[in-house]
């Protein structure tokens, strides 16, 4: 039949797992047993907002590459590239429409349906 380097993309042998060690093994086991509760998910709402920010920013208003030199002037673009992404959200809001699609939620939100960054409520 097939030789071992015909049916794996080892060339020596056969194919092997990488185990974690011990402490951050731990530390992963520990975060993933935490995660359903209700002060995890409190806490991480916080990331998933900044997370979502950086995303529109670099997907909708260019912020993965930089126009400039020059930390100076690297600031200055973020800063005018933050206030077009406030003042898109703010006319998004005002009219009712948004620009981009977002996804629809697996689970609802918590805390009754208003995120705490503001956010419309999904439709």
């Amino acid at each position: 039949m097939y030789s071992q380097g015909a049916r794996t993309a080892s060339a020596n042998g056969p194919r092997s797992i990488a185990v974690l060690p011990r402490p951050p093994l731990e530390i992963q086991m520990h975060n993933r047993l935490h995660q359903p509760t209700e002060h995890w998910q409190r806490r991480y709402m916080i990331r998933a907002g900044s997370e979502a920010t950086l995303s529109q920013n670099v997907r909708t208003h260019g912020l993965r590459r930089s126009r400039y030199r020059g930390l100076v002037r690297i600031h200055v673009q973020h800063v005018l590239t933050t206030l077009a992404c406030n003042v898109t959200r703010i006319s998004d809001r005002t009219t009712g429409t948004a620009r981009t699609r977002r996804r629809a939620r697996s689970r609802p939100r918590l805390g009754g349906g208003r995120s705490s960054a503001g956010r419309a409520a999904v439709r």
